[in-house]
């Protein structure tokens, strides 16, 4: 296997690695930090190790190279880490722990509003999965009031609405969020299976 396509794959791994029971689990022992530095480190030294093709497009990778690029200016950055870690293929914003440190050295690249909506976002899902549902929900319900917007937003709201037994109110979030981010495949997911009690 060619090295580039076998270093492109690792950095799909390498991010896909964290997932729900990651994320619940790194929050619950308050981890996060370590776990998200762990996953960014890890793909800067399989980037560092063989250049990627123009072609690669992974929003963590992205950010990365950003972040080392000294020919790109602090704005290109600055929108380069915003669409990465907005990015619907970055879920678990891999990178925030860096950027957030970073921008605080380097006030440049810092975007204030984007840290306090992932921030916000954060803590909506810390409460979802420390099972503080009714909080969880007022807190989502802030990152409506924002500049910025994800499809995880709706998947926290509609899971709260969920494990709080309001079906319908879940139902129509997940709907919302689709015709917002079509074809999201945890939107599509958590619908069949509220889908499939609201029928059973």
């Amino acid at each position: 296997m060619n090295l580039l396509i076998a270093n492109n794959i690792k950095i799909d791994i390498v991010t896909n690695y964290c997932d729900d029971i990651t994320l619940k689990a790194a929050i619950l022992t308050e981890n996060l930090p370590n776990v998200d530095n762990w996953i960014f480190n890890t793909i800067g030294n399989i980037i560092q190790s063989s250049e990627l093709p123009n072609d690669f497009d992974n929003p963590v990778a992205r950010m990365f190279t950003a972040l080392n690029n000294t020919a790109i200016s602090f704005d290109e950055i600055k929108s380069e880490i915003t669409h990465s870690l907005l990015d619907y293929r970055n879920p678990y914003m891999i990178g925030f722990e860096t950027y957030k440190n970073l921008s605080v050295e380097h006030t440049q690249i810092a975007n204030a509003d984007l840290i306090a909506y992932l921030e916000t976002e954060r803590t909506a899902r810390q409460l979802l999965f420390t099972g503080n549902f009714e909080q969880a929900i007022n807190k989502v319900i802030e990152l409506f009031n924002s500049p910025y917007s994800t499809p995880e937003q709706y998947v926290t709201l509609a899971l709260c609405g969920y494990n709080l037994g309001l079906l319908e109110d879940a139902k129509n979030t997940l709907e919302t969020g689709l015709a917002n981010f079509p074809n999201y495949g945890r939107l599509e997911n958590l619908l069949d299976i509220i889908n499939a009690e609201r029928n059973g």
